[in-house]
């Protein structure tokens, strides 16, 4: 590869306020050409609609219709391998007929339904109580905090948030600071692990020529050491490698498995990940399709009882019984039927539309989603031997992040683990999840939008809200026993 010149990344602010929940540009921190041990290799330069962050490989001609490729940007460390033309050349034709062989068929929808639980979808609607989201009302980042906090009476506030709240004008400040040690410490990882396979922080199996087609995007690729493999090759190239991570935040939060959103060409290393690991439930927080690109490919038939088979374990068939949208119209709830051999398991997809990459969502919608998805994990935890839950968005970094970020904080908080210490459970968490996913929390809004979900939390809470208030909080004089919404 000849020598190419180096692209510098700037940060940029928030767009300005509007009536509808505003975009958020990308505030993140990306190392330069100047980083020590750091190649920045770029690639073609993104279209006007799109910005440094969008880096999927799928993107549709406005004028044809057709599917074309973006390469986005490639982080490379010394003992790295780069991207050779080959590889880049393999990775565009991930399309090709390669991917595991499917074949779609029609099953009668009623005989595979079973009773299914009712569920509690109240949680949907935003308390009425609650003002505005903040980073649709806000001009700069977290402006919001200072507000929301101050309105919680001093016991329902820890001492570590109560420090955030305390900087009010200078919250912003104090965010895009914190912001950039998280970054300056995933660079240091990043380098660290360039230097080869064996290293805690090592990512050479991502980059492995034969699993970089695999990878939807160039940066966002899973260390070694948390990597999902799949116990079976894939029988489109005999690798055990999927961009999927195993995830867990701070002692006493509950673990995850997150990914990419799966590409045409890998659904069925996909769903036997989802078979190998007992999960019951996907939560997806991403559309398949957002601001002209492919985001995630669908990977769910689309029809009740229309069935897709995979040529993965000897043969996996997916067919979907049967899709119910909640009554707020974000949420789309999904119940779909596994096979493999003699062996039949139903499991959950719970998608959340309301969540579009680079914009803003309510953290009330957020929190819904949150609960229900805890609620499904639970039912089937009773119900069945169930593995983790997997969470995807696109890329399984940002708005994945976040929302384990927020549930994670939330656990401790409800089970009383160091509330009432003086160490952020924001910050710890969101660092102790970028060890183990590239990337996690990817933006500096994500990163002040998990304050603002954990405030409008505690806010729910002190207001009655909700079965999962912890006896630390006290209720606000208006909340009386009997405010409980369940």
């Amino acid at each position: 590869m000849g020598q190419q010149k180096s692209r510098e990344y700037f940060c940029r602010p928030s767009s300005p306020p509007s009536v509808e929940p505003t975009a958020i540009v990308s505030d993140q921190l990306r190392p330069s050409s100047e980083t020590p041990g750091i190649t920045v290799l770029p690639a073609q330069a993104p279209s006007e609609e799109s910005d440094l962050q969008d880096r999927s490989f799928d993107s549709i001609d406005s004028t044809t219709g057709e599917h074309q490729v973006a390469a986005p940007l490639l982080l490379s460390a010394p003992g790295s391998s780069t991207a050779t033309a080959e590889g880049r050349r393999s990775i565009a034709s991930r399309r090709s007929s390669n991917g595991s062989q499917e074949s779609i068929g029609t099953r009668d929808p009623s005989a595979l339904a079973q009773t299914l639980p009712k569920l509690n979808t109240s949680g949907c609607r935003p308390p009425i109580f609650l003002p505005p989201s903040p980073m649709s009302a806000g001009t700069h980042t977290g402006d919001t905090i200072p507000s929301v906090g101050n309105l919680l009476v001093s016991p329902n506030i820890p001492e570590w948030l109560r420090r955030v709240v305390d900087k009010g004008i200078d919250i912003s400040t104090f965010l895009h600071e914190e912001y950039k040690e998280i970054e300056n410490l995933e660079v240091s990882r990043i380098r660290e692990g360039g230097k080869g396979p064996g290293h805690p922080y090592s990512y050479s199996v991502a980059q492995q020529s034969q699993n970089m087609r695999r990878n939807r995007y160039y940066d966002i690729i899973p260390y070694d050491k948390s990597r999902v493999v799949l116990s079976s090759p894939s029988p489109s190239d005999k690798s055990d490698y999927i961009n999927a991570s195993h995830f867990q935040g701070l002692p006493g939060t509950r673990p995850y498995i997150v990914s990419q959103g799966p590409m045409e060409s890998i659904c069925g290393d996909f769903w036997q990940m989802i078979w190998e690991q007992k999960t019951s439930l996907i939560v997806m927080l991403t559309n398949e399709e957002e601001r002209g690109r492919v985001k995630c490919h669908r990977y769910v038939p689309r029809t009740p009882g229309q069935r897709v088979q995979y040529d993965n374990l000897g043969g996996i068939s997916v067919t979907l019984i049967e899709e119910e949208t909640m009554p707020n119209g974000e949420v789309v709830l999904r119940r779909v039927s596994l096979e493999h051999g003699r062996e039949t398991r139903n499991l959950w997809q719970l998608h959340f539309t309301a969540w579009p990459d680079h914009r803003a969502s309510s953290p009330q919608s957020v929190l819904s989603v949150l609960d229900l998805s805890r609620q499904l994990q639970t039912l089937a935890e009773k119900e069945t031997d169930a593995g983790p839950m997997v969470v995807h968005c696109s890329a399984g970094c940002g708005r994945t992040g976040t929302f384990c970020t927020i549930d994670g904080v939330l656990q401790l908080l409800e089970n009383q683990s160091n509330v009432h210490g003086q160490d952020d459970l924001v910050r710890q968490t969101v660092d102790k999840l970028r060890e183990q996913r590239v990337s996690a929390v990817q933006t500096v809004e994500q990163y002040a939008f998990c304050y603002e979900a954990v405030l409008y939390r505690l806010l729910e809470w002190q207001h009655g809200v909700g079965d999962t208030r912890p006896a630390w909080i006290q209720l606000a004089p208006t909340a009386g026993p009997g405010s409980d919404r369940q």
